[in-house]
């Protein structure tokens, strides 16, 4: 697996790849935030998930609110001093099983906060690379 070919906000990674994945991202200073997928089946059980693995004010977690979701997300991302972040997703297959919508809500959450934390405007404090992996077995999830 050649990283620098993933040069995509939103990139698919075979779990065959987690720990070359995981190498190459700390060897290029990301800071790598992972998202524990096997029981996420819905919008729910996602932002539960995402309130454990992902970077957000504690006190401000809603389990149920998209938008709230994302302006922690945002909140987080501004507080940390790493400019390179990577969410890995891992067994994301689960969701194109069970939660195909959560999965495509989800991925348009996270292309707009890549998005809006790329430049230091509205607020934001620096320039954030935020890259996103989905990482997971099967036809989906090349070599």
């Amino acid at each position: 697996m050649d990283i620098s070919k993933l040069n995509r906000v939103i990139n698919f990674v075979n779990q065959s790849n987690i720990e070359h994945l995981r190498s190459e991202l700390h060897n290029r200073g990301y800071r790598i935030f992972e998202l524990d997928g096997k029981n996420v089946c819905d919008k729910k059980s996602f932002l539960t998930q995402a309130a454990a693995d992902l970077p957000q004010p504690p006190e401000l977690i809603a389990y149920d609110n998209w938008d709230a979701f994302n302006d922690n997300l945002w909140i987080s991302l501004s507080e940390i001093s790493e400019t390179k972040v990577a969410f890995v997703w891992n067994d994301a297959q689960m969701m194109l099983i069970r939660g195909l919508p959560v999965l495509v809500d989800a991925l348009d959450i996270f292309q707009s906060l890549s998005r809006q934390v790329a430049q230091a405007v509205h607020g934001f404090p620096r320039p954030v690379n935020l890259t996103i992996f989905l990482v997971g077995t099967g036809d989906n999830f090349p070599d």
